[in-house]
């Protein structure tokens, strides 16, 4: 009994946690799902806008393709316009002149009339004597016609002409009035484009201001590659002008180097003649040297001989045992070609020179 009456307890202490857990799991689910309601709120406002855009970009193609189709119309109507009014001030000229030849034929005609009376009032003083005023005026007429049929045929030619110049007034007078109407019309739709061209403009002029940077960015773009043009020509034509320098240079180099190889072969001649000449004189000098050689081996071979001769003399010259005043043995002296000289001297002081000769 105590374990159900255990049971019991926790089973009623979960129902109340979950009681308390309830409003903050509605709150949360609350808040969560005010969440995701403005989540997609805000992802509904974005397609909207993201549509309104589409729509907006749309409609502002159809706007430039309704400016071009307006911007045409209005030129076919301003056309149309200079028409009617070349049209139009024709036929008021033609107006004018049928209006000139009508009030010509009235003139005509009501001088012809008074030309008529008058001739009814000259033949009418002797009426009173017949009795019948019917053949009277019959008669009167007939005389009348008899008299004057040029007259009357000419009359009636001017009234026919009258007529048919009257019809004609009439017809312009329609044309000239159908023309005025289309010409209001023409003027009220060439209006209503205007001012349809012009909220058009008006719209696109908010373009305007970034379209002129644009086109001024570019102007000082292009203005600075001009300038650059500019400069990379001036540097062309100076290094055209130093190219033109070296060129020159270059050939005056090469007539002089032309020139100097001449000179060089002419030189170079004259040094392998030197050379030549050189090699001869050497050849010369050796054998000269070589003979020298042999003539100064020879007077050393004589001066060898001959001192020992002299001194074999010498020694006769003075026996053993005497002395001269000074006991000193003779000087000989042996000169030779060159200038040298051998000497040789005795006890006795005494000196022989001998001079040997080439």
């Amino acid at each position: 009994m105590a374990a159900a009456h255990h049971q019991d307890y926790e089973s009623h202490y979960n129902q109340m946690r979950v009681e308390q857990k309830h409003p903050i799991v509605q709150l949360v689910r609350s808040e969560l799902t005010k969440t995701q309601q403005s989540s997609f709120g805000r992802h509904q406002e974005f397609v909207e806008k993201q549509q309104e855009t589409e729509r907006l970009q749309t409609r502002i193609q159809e706007l430039g393709g309704e400016t071009r189709q307006m911007t045409s119309r209005i030129q076919h109507l301003e056309q149309i316009q200079t028409t009617l009014e070349v049209e139009v001030k024709d036929l008021k000229s033609e107006n004018a002149g049928l209006l000139g030849t009508i009030q010509q034929l009235e003139a005509e005609i009501l001088e012809a009339s008074k030309n008529n009376d008058e001739a009814g009032e000259s033949g009418g003083s002797g009426w009173s004597d017949f009795g019948d005023t019917d053949e009277v005026e019959v008669k009167e007429e007939e005389k009348l016609t008899e008299k004057t049929p040029e007259n009357t045929e000419e009359l009636r030619a001017k009234y026919k002409k009258y007529g048919e110049d009257m019809e004609e007034l009439s017809k312009a007078k329609v044309r000239l009035s159908e023309l005025g109407k289309k010409l209001d019309e023409t003027e009220k739709e060439l209006s209503k484009y205007r001012n349809l061209y012009d909220r058009q403009k008006d719209q696109e002029s908010r373009g305007v201001t970034e379209t002129d940077i644009k086109l001024k960015t570019a102007e000082t773009e292009c203005s600075e590659l001009k300038k650059q043009i500019e400069r990379l020509n001036k540097l062309k034509e100076e290094a055209d002008e130093r190219f033109s320098s070296l060129s020159n240079s270059y050939g005056a180099v090469l007539t002089k180097s032309g020139e100097t190889n001449i000179q060089f072969q002419s030189l170079r001649d004259e040094k392998n003649a030197l050379e030549t000449k050189l090699k001869d004189m050497e050849a010369v000098i050796a054998k000269k040297e070589e003979k020298i050689r042999d003539a100064e081996s020879e007077a050393k071979r004589v001066r060898k001989l001959a001192l020992s001769i002299l001194m074999a003399d010498a020694k006769n010259m003075f026996p053993k045992g005497t002395k001269n005043k000074k006991n000193s043995y003779p000087i000989v002296t042996l000169h030779a070609s060159d200038g040298s000289k051998t000497t040789i001297a005795n006890k006795h002081g005494e000196t022989v020179s001998i001079h040997f000769k080439k």
